[in-house]
């Protein structure tokens, strides 16, 4: 289970940076709720060049659905106010990518709002990798 703390809102968001440690096949990671934004670069780091990470980024959704009218207040009713909830959906629909080496990094400019790790095949017994993401 992948272990980080959420970066404050009060840090500038140039300088907003988090350190994923323990992640492993299966974790979900969702960088807009870490960082209170989408990620522009990751690295991720395992132990030789030749471990294998395979992953998909951005198959988190986000979508919104309409309240009941039950859980709206009369006054909303009347006037047509409906709020939105937020629900997260992991769709599978991502860029997906196997990478090779030490050191991982996604190529510059990217907006990664969430990675999926599919796959690790890792040398000496490790189970788990670290990812740093700004």
């Amino acid at each position: 289970m992948a272990t980080y703390t959420r970066v404050s809102r009060l840090v500038p968001d140039d300088q907003r940076v988090v350190q994923i440690t323990e992640v492993g096949v299966g974790d979900q990671l969702d960088f807009v709720d870490i960082l209170g934004r989408p990620a522009r670069r990751l690295i991720m780091n395992t132990s030789l060049d030749t471990d294998t990470v395979g992953y998909t980024l951005n198959s988190l959704r986000r979508l919104r659905k309409k309240r009941s009218i039950g859980a709206l207040s009369s006054a909303d009713r009347m006037w047509g106010v409906y709020d939105e909830d937020e629900i997260l959906v992991w769709s599978g629909a991502g860029d997906e990518f196997v990478s090779e080496g030490e050191v991982i990094e996604t190529a510059e400019g990217l907006k990664i709002s969430s990675i999926e790790i599919d796959s690790l095949t890792l040398s000496g017994g490790a189970t788990t990798i670290t990812i740093v993401a700004w």
